[in-house]
């Protein structure tokens, strides 16, 4: 509904970048609704999960929900109770939350919904993904199993890998699209190791910014080996 989609802009609006799930909506007192939600942050690239709550005044928007509710609804809906989560959750969730609620308190419900962000977030990744591990770039070389809620990876940063590394520690890392630039004949001559210098220098002199011209290149060429692959196996 639109007023559904109004009421969700408003809260990731107001709580920002951080805000990743909603939990729930409960009414709180006369004038406020508690909503329960999971934030994700991050600190040196590594994700951090956690369960916060706001408070927000929806009285303009229930009213302007329950007059598009009582507008398009037949006489025997009016019977039904109008809540929040009404014009928020669909009814399969809806159904989910009231299995959590009464199998628990809304505390612990609130604990098994971050678990189970946690499980989807660290299954999220796919081999080949860029993403940042440790603060060190990296790609997805290998999918291991799934050990105790997480999804295990593989993933090379540099002249090291690092197996069955817990999905939750990584972030997805954006390449930056370039392939709108021509390639420059002359600078694709030269040897990675060459560009990849250049590169550095490029970025010096401007303040931190590199050389697109020179990225253009080097996203289509492959790490300089210097050393043999150093293998590091994490256990859990």
């Amino acid at each position: 509904m639109e007023y559904s989609e109004n009421i969700l802009k408003r809260i990731k609006s107001a709580l920002g970048r951080q805000f990743h799930r909603l939990v729930s909506i409960e009414k709180f007192d006369e004038l406020n609704h508690k909503v329960v939600y999971i934030e994700l942050d991050y600190y040196n690239n590594e994700p951090r999960f956690s369960i916060r709550h706001a408070f927000f005044d929806f009285k303009v928007d229930l009213r302007d929900s329950l007059i598009d509710f009582l507008l398009s609804s037949k006489k025997e809906d009016l019977e039904e109770t109008f809540d929040v989560e009404g014009i928020i959750y669909s009814e399969e969730q809806r159904r989910v939350l009231d299995k959590l609620r009464k199998s628990d308190s809304e505390t612990k419900s609130a604990y098994k919904i971050l678990e189970d962000t946690k499980i989807e977030y660290s299954k999220s990744f796919n081999i080949g993904d860029t993403v940042y591990y440790n603060n060190y770039h990296g790609i997805i070389t290998f999918k291991h199993q799934y050990v105790k809620g997480n999804q295990l990876w593989s993933i090379k940063a540099g002249e090291t890998e690092h197996r069955y590394v817990k999905g939750t520690l990584l972030r997805k890392r954006k390449v930056e699209d370039l392939s709108n630039i021509p390639i420059d004949k002359e600078l694709d001559k030269l040897s990675t190791e060459k560009l990849l210098k250049m590169y550095k220098r490029s970025m010096v002199r401007n303040r931190g910014i590199g050389s697109k011209k020179i990225k253009r290149i080097l996203n289509e060429r492959e790490h300089v080996q210097k050393r043999e692959t150093k293998i590091i196996n994490h256990t859990h």
